[in-house]
């Protein structure tokens, strides 16, 4: 059981979710722990800290410019198999922040979002995290459709991703 240094951040229900230490021992373990999925946190502290130590470039912190190899692999299977585009809030924070630069950041999703359905997105790092987790891309892809054929909601993730993932230009009327 792991050390709590505040007791009432973890509930009992809570640590009943943890890694036990059989479980570890007996490698029961899943492929990928994603503590922030979980934890509540807050993103300015994060940046703050890690720009207070020289690790970003101050004011050059961005969720786009992350180094975590998983979050690639995280987002082809998200954007594959759910529809979405997991800094889809991130961008409309951005568009929002200055008008003046609305249209490149609008721009910029649409470009990723196609390269991060197809893996291409950092591909390096892509590629790098399905080594690590002992998967291929074609195994993680049959997975994801094998998820989504199954899927009751099956069209409107198509529709999703068709929408976030279209190079066509809309007209506007």
């Amino acid at each position: 059981m792991p050390q709590f240094f505040w007791d009432e951040l973890f509930t009992e229900k809570d640590r009943n979710h943890f890694i036990t230490q059989e479980e570890a021992e007996n490698r029961i373990l899943p492929r990928i722990l994603l503590p922030y999925h979980v934890l509540d946190y807050e993103e300015s502290e994060i940046i703050e800290l890690v720009e207070s130590h020289d690790l970003v470039k101050k004011g050059n912190s961005s969720t786009l410019k992350t180094s975590c190899h998983v979050i690639m692999a995280a987002s082809f299977y998200d954007i594959n198999r759910y529809g979405i585009v997991p800094y889809a809030l991130q961008f409309s924070e951005l568009v929002r922040q200055d008008p003046a630069v609305r249209k490149k950041w609008v721009i910029t999703m649409k470009q990723v979002s196609p390269l991060m359905k197809q893996g291409k997105f950092n591909e390096q790092g892509f590629n790098f995290a399905l080594e690590k987790m002992g998967i291929t891309k074609s195994q993680l892809s049959e997975i994801i459709q094998d998820q989504l054929d199954r899927d009751p909601n099956r069209e409107k993730i198509i529709r999703n991703v068709e929408l976030f993932t279209s190079q066509r230009r809309r007209k506007r009327s």
